[in-house]
């Protein structure tokens, strides 16, 4: 069976389509570096797992290891790809993301999938909370057939 196509505005609907643009910037804000930028993004109270993390987070914590990494010299120059959502969900205010973290290079093992918690408060949505980890990339190239998340 064939992997049906959506846009965006398909997927997410008229309610958060222009919200997603939050998934988007924080990887063009990401990719500029931009810590002022990124932080903005994210809820004063959030609490999240990283990857990279043995304990769940704070703000704080991610900015700090954000500032670290944008001080690093970058180990690659490849542009990050915007992400294309895997399935959202909406609950009045609040919004679930997930979706795969795209990659130039699909020679790696692994890649990594992210969910992040979005609530909408009077500046915007912003990141409550959210999950990253690496997951083994599947040797299996075929799409299951899927309608819209």
């Amino acid at each position: 069976m064939m992997r049906e196509l959506y846009s965006i505005a398909d997927v997410v609907g008229p309610r958060f389509f222009n919200d997603w643009k939050g998934e988007q910037n924080y990887f063009l804000y990401l990719q500029a570096e931009s810590l002022k930028r990124f932080m903005s993004l994210w809820d004063y109270n959030f609490v999240g797992w990283p990857d990279y993390s043995e304990h769940p987070l704070r703000k704080p914590e991610i900015a700090a290891r954000v500032e670290e990494e944008f001080r690093s010299p970058r180990s690659s120059v490849h542009p990050f790809l915007l992400p294309k959502p895997e399935a959202i969900a909406m609950f009045e205010d609040v919004a679930v993301t997930q979706y795969f973290w795209r990659e130039t290079d699909d020679t790696s093992p692994g890649k990594y999938r992210t969910t992040h918690v979005w609530q909408k408060g009077p500046d915007g949505w912003r990141i409550i909370s959210g999950m990253h980890c690496a997951v083994p990339r599947s040797s299996d190239a075929t799409l299951r057939a899927r309608g819209p998340v």
